[in-house]
């Protein structure tokens, strides 16, 4: 079983945000590519076997944007994954920026939807994260990616994911989606308030980084009883459970299983025992229950 702990909240008073410049997206214009990959991003590319993710001429600013297309691999969709950081765990940042903003066209096949999934944490722990889910668009059009913080901490990596699924949940994609995205950017600065490490719902994350190999980390976050039914003492506990599950409903980890207090949680899923392939996991706590997906990839 994974050790969980809780988000620290290191001060009670709010932090001070430094105002000079921070560390920035890696390459967020598309414009420097090597070996077929985007400079400063990891894609799921596999050269001499399948290339979902290339340069394209067809950019909102610049010379080039990153396209993405669902292709077939072994009779399967394999569909376009891109990470920010040359190491798929993410990049530097000094500061609690806001929102991610960027450009796309999506051209979707069967209801397939383009999803970008930001986390923001410190010392491997999630402190702020943010996501949106994108329909289809003809010509470039701006996207928002609020990222709301539970934790007073500032950041110190950033992770940014932009995948294709064939639902908000995370399923399979459809052949023949096409996606391109271009200049991205932070905006705004995220201030600090005082109910930061005290969630307001019962909230599951999507896993980061996904998909992964061998280990990913999922947090969720625990509101007091008062906040979502009138009853109880603020600061109640909940009795928790966080399970993984395999696509035919047989169990194959359990990650939590106690009376947890309030506050934000994660917990590191080792999966080095199962094979590749897709997996739910599920948050059980008093009567909410969520479930999403998450993607092993050897």
């Amino acid at each position: 079983m994974s050790i969980l702990r809780t988000l620290s909240a290191a001060a009670a008073v709010a932090i001070l945000i430094p105002m000079f410049s921070s560390a920035q997206i890696p390459n967020p214009g598309f414009e420097q590519w090597s070996a077929g990959s985007p400079d400063g991003w990891v894609t799921n590319n596999l050269p001499g076997f399948v290339v979902p993710i290339t340069q394209s001429s067809t950019a909102h600013g610049g010379s080039s944007a990153a396209r993405g297309e669902v292709l077939t691999f072994s009779g399967m969709p394999y569909g376009p994954i891109m990470y920010a950081g040359s190491t798929a765990r993410g990049f530097p940042v000094t500061q609690r920026h806001a929102s991610l903003t960027g450009f796309y066209r999506f051209t979707p096949v069967g209801g397939d939807v383009l999803i970008v999934i930001i986390d923001m944490t410190r010392a491997d722990t999630l402190v702020g994260l943010g996501d949106v889910v994108l329909g289809a668009a003809a010509s470039y059009t701006q996207f928002t990616a609020p990222i709301t913080y539970f934790s007073a901490e500032r950041p110190d990596t950033c992770f940014i994911a932009i995948i294709v699924y064939g639902d908000s949940s995370g399923g399979p994609a459809h052949v023949g989606s096409v996606m391109l995205i271009d200049d991205l950017a932070f905006s705004g600065i995220s201030a600090v308030n005082s109910d930061a490490t005290s969630p307001g719902e019962f909230r599951l994350s999507q896993n980061y980084p996904n998909p992964f190999n061998p280990t990913t980390v999922i947090g969720f976050s625990l509101p007091s009883q008062s906040t979502n039914s009138g009853k109880g003492r603020v600061g109640e506990g909940s009795f928790v459970a966080l399970k993984v599950y395999d696509l035919l409903g047989r169990e194959v980890a359990t990650l939590v299983n106690e009376e947890l207090p309030q506050g934000n949680y994660t917990t590191t899923f080792d999966a080095s025992s199962l094979a590749s392939g897709v997996y739910l996991y599920r948050l059980y706590a008093d009567s909410f229950v969520e479930t999403k997906r998450l993607v092993v990839l050897k």
